[in-house]
């Protein structure tokens, strides 16, 4: 559902945020707004699909969902989160380094540059593996979490009947 009323493309009259259907001239505008929220539909579809571990599928998505709508900053955080489990740090710093330029305000995505930079800085002269290891919990944890995007393409949705 749109965050906001908007106006009919049929008749020009207002549409409530929390319907579908015109209240002026009835037209059901579930399709249309489908295809304005189709990029957080493919989002939620990754999300779902890499909690469960399918993470070339999840990527598959993401990749749909930034052709629609390249400046969508959770799809960008999740992309990283699904190359760093493929340990493919340079993605995933590149995904993550464009999820900040997107939302520099957003904690989550702060976190999660964290984790991944962590992982990618190189540790001088170390024996000790735990210093190399991953903060893979970090990144497992927003997997979990999601980016908060869930429950509005639920609503979406509704209109279209750990490692350590």
């Amino acid at each position: 559902m749109p965050d906001s009323p908007f106006t009919c493309p049929y008749c020009g009259g207002t549409v409530p945020e929390t319907t579908a259907i015109c209240p002026d001239c009835h037209e059901d505008l579930s399709a249309l707004l489908r295809l304005e929220h189709s990029h957080a539909i493919y989002y939620n579809e990754a999300l779902a699909l890499a909690r469960e571990g399918f993470l070339d599928d999840a990527r598959a998505r993401l990749t749909v969902a930034l052709e629609l709508h390249e400046a969508f900053a959770p799809a960008h955080a999740l992309l990283a989160k699904v190359y760093a489990h493929q340990r493919e740090w340079a993605r995933a710093e590149a995904s993550v380094a464009r999820a900040r330029e997107l939302d520099p305000e957003n904690p989550a995505i702060r976190r999660l540059a964290e984790a991944i930079a962590d992982r990618v800085t190189p540790v001088a002269a170390t024996s000790d593996a735990r210093a190399r290891v991953a903060p893979r919990r970090e990144v497992s944890q927003a997997f979990k979490a999601g980016l908060g995007l869930a429950t509005a393409a639920a609503v979406v949705l509704s209109l279209f009947t750990d490692d350590d």
